[in-house]
């Protein structure tokens, strides 16, 4: 989700009958220039993240930038 222009973001997240939950985010600070763009949002499924294996049972999901040349999505 890119906040933009006007868009108050507020979650409420619940976990399971213990309290646990699944799940992140990654939060990144827009340039100056890019504060007061327009809302948008996108969501990824888990087929939609390109997968990396780097070797000695190691698997990576690229969310993103690149590894091994697979970019994010």
């Amino acid at each position: 989700m890119t906040a933009g222009s006007g868009i108050i973001h507020q979650e409420m997240p619940k976990g399971d009958e213990k309290g646990y939950m699944g799940g992140f985010q990654l939060w990144a600070n827009l340039p100056a220039s890019h504060k007061m763009m327009e809302p948008r949002y996108r969501g990824l499924t888990k087929d939609e993240i390109p997968e990396v294996s780097t070797g000695g049972g190691v698997t990576v999901r690229v969310i993103s930038g690149e590894v091994k040349a697979r970019r994010d999505p």
